[in-house]
């Protein structure tokens, strides 16, 4: 949506970009990180298994708050969002997952029931 966005005059722009950038639950960096664990390149698959282990190390007992993180426009690929000013936490779909399990996800992603009724 947001590539697409580009092709809109500034007026129409004006309108959307606010309400996506309101809307950007799905560029919350535990998000990005499953949706990086199931891309078909390997490189981005291996730079989210990085992400989320990096992230598995920093044990917080600290509720979780929910953040919109900003978005930048004129980014590609992952980069909606700036990695280093946001806290990234694991994934909590990851947080029974052992360092061996998580290695196996992009493989077995794919076939996990993620929109289910029950979810």
């Amino acid at each position: 949506m947001i590539r697409l966005s580009h092709y809109l005059n500034n007026e129409l722009k004006a309108v959307i970009d606010p309400i996506i950038k309101r809307n950007a639950y799905f560029c919350h960096p535990e998000n990005l990180l499953l949706t990086m664990l199931s891309d078909d390149r390997p490189a981005i698959r291996q730079l989210g298994l990085r992400r989320i282990l990096k992230a598995c190390t920093k044990i917080s007992t600290d509720v979780r708050e929910f953040v919109i993180p900003e978005l930048d426009f004129d980014a590609s690929d992952y980069e909606l969002i700036n990695w280093h000013n946001c806290s990234v936490t694991a994934p909590p779909l990851l947080s029974t997952a052992t360092d061996g399990d998580i290695g196996t996800y992009p493989v077995d992603f794919l076939s996990f029931p993620c929109h289910t009724q029950a979810v």
